[in-house]
């Protein structure tokens, strides 16, 4: 028997689901919204690529097509959903979730795959004979079917993909099939690897540098910020778990030790520098919230690896580098603390709460106080954020109205599939019914399972 991927069906069942809990998105348990959103994600929202659309259109009739809509970071944000499933996995050991990130891990290949330059990333790919908006790139697979894809990879992409699969390593790859588990590593490496090949200025299918792929770390002994944290994650990330091939493993391992050894490119020295890279998440030269997310998870995923790979060797871990990367965060959040972000707010608690990381990263009493308060503030509007998110994420039509108080995400446009990534102080103004554009959840499941990995590790069960 077919599946329903209907809209009415699905708008229905969120109806019934609702009204369990009093017909008040508020009401819904976490985990209990957390469950239905993935489900959604599965049911209706991977292609046959393997991943996760941002937007894909529902039919009307119970036996029409879906519409797998294009998007310029389809790539991006199924990185960030592989990091959001593995914490996932790690609390619960759910088999299915399991099943679901190999899926998306095989998609995150193909994604590589068509572009035939190893290591280098599609944003979109899409199943269809002819070009889609930017997907202009023609790719016949094996069977014969045609694709359609875009390249161009900025450095959002790799700062997320490479996050995720750092996430994954940490956390989950252990129990993935063999097969899938070496297809992750490989293409981790490749990552990286592409990365130091192209000299941190990513190159296209053509050869041309992409739009908005320069990761130049280090200029002329200054550590350029931004890039410089997004560089040392990605190859950070490919040097605790190098491929099969050891001579690009050998080329990231000279990277990672130029970039954190030679010259730490993420901090430089208040005292003696009028450009300190560990600032840049406060500096008005940041393009908005987007970026300073961005440069949040770099140094987030940065400092976790150095926690993990210390806490599984038995060493303590090295207060220096936790204090230099950990000053990104910190700056960054003392410039976003107020903008109701939860999942920076929880990557910021999350990396706190292990003793080593705030003592290192906040070595005097005094900011260890102002933190604490920090913390104190946020942690109750950060639970609130999750509570207050709709079950209902089809796409209404509207206007922005720009505001001068931080919006709940709740009331920040619904057609925007990364909430954490868009304006806080944007109000979404309904004008209209809802249509049958289903937008993506991975920002609800990145943030509570984030939540709940660092909770219990900290707590235990």
């Amino acid at each position: 028997m077919a599946q329903d991927f209907s809209a009415a069906s699905l708008k229905a069942y969120e109806r019934k689901l609702l009204a369990r809990y009093g017909g008040a998105d508020r009401e819904v348990p976490l985990e209990v919204k957390a469950e239905h959103f993935e489900w959604v994600l599965r049911k209706y929202m991977q292609a046959p690529t393997g991943l996760v659309h941002h937007t894909v259109v529902l039919p009307n009739a119970a036996d029409g097509p879906r519409n797998f809509t294009f998007g310029d970071d389809i790539a991006t944000w199924n990185g960030a959903l592989v990091a959001a499933l593995s914490y996932k996995y790690a609390v619960t050991k759910d088999a299915e979730t399991l099943a679901f990130i190999a899926d998306i891990l095989r998609g995150l290949h193909f994604s590589q795959q068509v572009t035939g330059r190893d290591g280098l990333i599609a944003r979109c790919v899409l199943k269809s004979d002819v070009p889609v908006a930017g997907a202009k790139r023609r790719y016949v697979g094996a069977d014969g079917a045609v694709y359609h894809f875009r390249s161009d990879p900025a450095k959002g992409t790799y700062n997320q993909v490479a996050g995720g699969y750092a996430v994954l390593m940490l956390l989950t790859a252990q129990d993935l099939p063999a097969d899938v588990r070496q297809l992750a590593c490989r293409d981790l490496q490749a990552l990286a690897w592409r990365l130091v090949e192209d000299d941190y200025r990513l190159k296209d299918v053509d050869g041309d540098p992409t739009s908005y792929g320069d990761l130049t770390p280090v200029f002329a002994a200054q550590g350029v910020p931004f890039n410089a944290q997004v560089a040392y994650a990605v190859v950070a990330a490919g040097h605790h778990f190098p491929g099969e091939d050891l001579v690009r493993a050998k080329m990231i391992r000279r990277a990672f030790e130029r970039l954190r050894n030679k010259h730490h490119v993420y901090y430089e020295d208040p005292r003696t520098h009028l450009i300190r890279p560990q600032e840049v998440g406060a500096s008005p030269f940041v393009k908005g919230t987007n970026d300073r997310a961005h440069v949040l998870t770099a140094a987030y995923i940065g400092v976790f690896l150095e926690l993990e790979y210390a806490r599984r060797n038995g060493v303590p871990p090295d207060r220096e580098f936790l204090y230099q990367l950990g000053q990104t965060m910190d700056w960054t959040m003392r410039h976003i603390e107020n903008d109701r972000n939860a999942l920076c707010n929880l990557m910021w608690a999350g990396v706190l709460s292990d003793p080593q990381a705030f003592a290192a990263i906040l070595p005097h009493p005094n900011e260890q106080a102002r933190v604490r308060r920090q913390i104190e503030t946020i942690g109750g509007e950060t639970v609130e954020q999750l509570r207050r998110l709709w079950l209902d994420r089809f796409y209404r039509p509207g206007q922005k109205i720009e505001t001068r108080e931080p919006q709940w995400a709740a009331d920040r446009k619904r057609h925007d599939s990364y909430l954490w990534k868009s304006g806080p102080f944007d109000r979404w103004e309904v004008t209209g019914p809802a249509t049958n554009d289903l937008c993506a959840s991975m920002d609800y499941l990145h943030a509570y399972w984030l939540m709940r990995y660092w909770h219990e590790r900290r707590l235990g069960p």
